[in-house]
């Protein structure tokens, strides 16, 4: 603890003479109710860094699908969503979805995987911005 010459000695004795004698552990310092450990499902994943990728554990979501039929309508409109084979999400100004389907050309009934990124800004648009999407090789 740095302590400057401009505080007077009655009051770095009153500031020492409240200090602990030994460092508290952390089992010290957080109360029980504050504890990591638990049964509850949504506290037990995994820690997620801020910005980074993560995978979409609800790929029945409503929202996602609702998203989803609108970012692949906004890009290719004879476009079928067989199945969902990978999506995962970063926060960044909004949500981005990184999604990889398996989808099927209307009329030629050709299928092909493709991987489709956007992301939702709903303070700005309810239709996914920045739509990028590629046919997988």
């Amino acid at each position: 603890i740095l302590i400057t010459h401009h505080f007077p000695s009655e009051l770095l004795f009153f500031f020492y003479a409240f200090l602990p004698l030994h460092p508290l552990t952390a089992r010290e310092q957080l109360p029980d109710h504050f504890s990591m450990q638990t049964n509850d499902p949504v506290r037990q994943k995994k820690p997620v860094m801020p910005g980074g990728v993560s995978e979409l554990e609800n790929l029945e979501d409503a929202e996602f699908r609702s998203s989803l039929a609108a970012a692949v309508s906004k890009q290719n409109a004879a476009i079928e969503i067989i199945k969902i084979i990978s999506a995962k999400t970063q926060v960044v100004a909004g949500l981005k979805y990184i999604v990889e389907f398996e989808g099927r050309v209307r009329p030629s009934d050709q299928v092909h995987n493709y991987i489709l990124s956007y992301v939702m800004q709903p303070w700005i648009s309810k239709e996914p911005q920045y739509v990028e999407f590629n046919t997988k090789s």
